[in-house]
This record gives structure tokens, sequence and C-alpha cells, in this order.
């Protein structure tokens, strides 16, 4: 994702925001996931009848499902805490490599704003080279 470089630290902005998406992909199987779940938990009840298995399963059944749904609330937070996180990144480092504004290269409004042949994520000069 990243490697340094000679005068900083360069990072692969895009692959930050491949993995975001990847994040979300996988958040929105999961979210499927446990509505398939939560059906199941809700149509199904007991399964195993009325025999003395059925009945230890009755008993542990709400605890078990309950567990079943923390876990699921945790890793839907986990999911959504890193696609969040890889988005944020991915945007500080691509405005860090355009840091004038793609919109607004060439504008008049904008003084000091590179030319139209200038490139994205280039520096301009420094003053002290054009004084």
């Amino acid at each position: 994702m990243a490697s340094g470089k000679e005068n900083g630290y360069q990072v692969a902005w895009q692959s930050l925001r491949k993995g975001s998406a990847r994040a979300d992909d996988r958040l929105d199987l999961v979210e499927e996931q446990y509505s398939l779940v939560n059906v199941a938990f809700l149509t199904e009840g007991n399964p195993l009848g009325d025999d003395q298995y059925g009945a230890e399963l009755e008993r542990r059944l709400p605890k078990l499902e309950d567990d079943i749904y923390r876990a699921f609330d945790d890793y839907l937070y986990e999911l959504r805490y890193m696609r969040d996180g890889l988005q944020d990144n991915a945007r500080t480092y691509e405005d860090a490599e355009d840091p004038w504004g793609e919109p607004y290269v060439g504008s008049e409004e904008w003084p000091g704003t590179p030319d139209e042949g200038a490139q994205p994520g280039v520096a301009p000069p420094s003053l002290s080279e054009e004084w």
C-alpha cells in the first residue's frame, strides 16, 4: 500500500479505495446473512421438539440467539469501521496528491493555481525559485 520515497512517503490511495469497496461488499453480504438467520430464528422456533433435547434447547435458545446476534452486530460494526477508515484514508492521501483541487485547475477565480498544463500531484515551484 505504501512505499518510502527519497523525499517522503507515498500511499497508493487507489488500493485503499478498492479495499473500502471490498469491505462494503462484505458488509452487504453479512447483513444479508444476518437477515436470513433472523428469519430462521423467527420461523423455526425450537426444531428439536418436545423431548429432553428439545426442552434443553428451549432453555438455552434465548441466550444462544443473543450471542449470535451480538457476534453479528460486532462483526458488522468492525466492517463499517474498517470501510469508513479506508475511505477516509484514501480521501486524505488523494487530496494530498492533488492539493490544487481538480475542479479549479487553471481557474482565473483562484490566482496562483497551475495552468492547464499542470500535472495533478506535482507541486508547483516554490516562491523562492520564482523570485
